[in-house]
């Protein structure tokens, strides 16, 4: 009971270091009682529901103001960004990979390309297979541990957002900043 407190505590913390609440997470016992996995369960979910709005608000932010601002626009960029449901990442995920396989096969350049895919494919089906036959207590604990990782990629994301908003701004305050013949405004970018 402890333990889960701890976790539900570390969960809700606004952070981008999943580390000490992974290391604490593989600590719970895999026969965790249902109520308490799923409080666990509640409070990531909860918890990378507010990293996302906060990304959200940090990427519309950036893409309002400083339109021509390559670093932002990569920096916002963040892999399977819009997805926060476990299955629906694991799925996506395979789909890439093969996708991925696909437009690589036939290409001599580009075989070893191809074998790393199938490769990448094989271990994300070998993972759904394992979490599956591990039944719903393996498949919870697995998607908490996903979830605090995402939640914290999310935090991290925001963190850079937000300080190259912040010095998006100085330059423009400072006259850093210059106006386009589009009207629209565009600050220099360190490449």
């Amino acid at each position: 009971m402890d333990l889960v407190d701890e976790l539900g505590q570390l969960i809700r913390v606004k952070t981008a270091s999943p580390t000490y609440s992974l290391k604490r997470l593989a600590a719970l016992p895999p026969d965790l009682n249902d109520v308490y996995r799923g409080r666990l369960l509640e409070a990531a979910k909860a918890a990378v529901e507010v990293a996302y709005a906060e990304f959200e608000r940090a990427r519309k932010t950036g893409w309002e103001n400083y339109l021509g601002d390559l670093a932002f626009a990569r920096m916002s960029w963040m892999p399977f960004a819009e997805i926060r449901d476990f299955q629906k990442y694991v799925n996506e995920v395979d789909v890439a990979a093969e996708d991925l396989g696909d437009s690589t096969f036939g290409f001599g350049v580009l075989e070893a390309a191809a074998v790393d895919c199938r490769r990448a494919r094989g271990s994300v089906g070998k993972t759904a297979d394992g979490i599956l036959k591990g039944g719903v207590e393996a498949a919870q604990l697995a998607e908490i541990r996903w979830v605090v990782e995402r939640k914290c990629m999310y935090w991290a994301v925001v963190a850079m957002l937000d300080a190259r908003i912040e010095e998006a701004g100085r330059a423009e305050g400072s006259g850093g900043a210059k106006e386009s013949g589009s009207g629209s405004l565009e600050v220099p970018v360190e490449i």
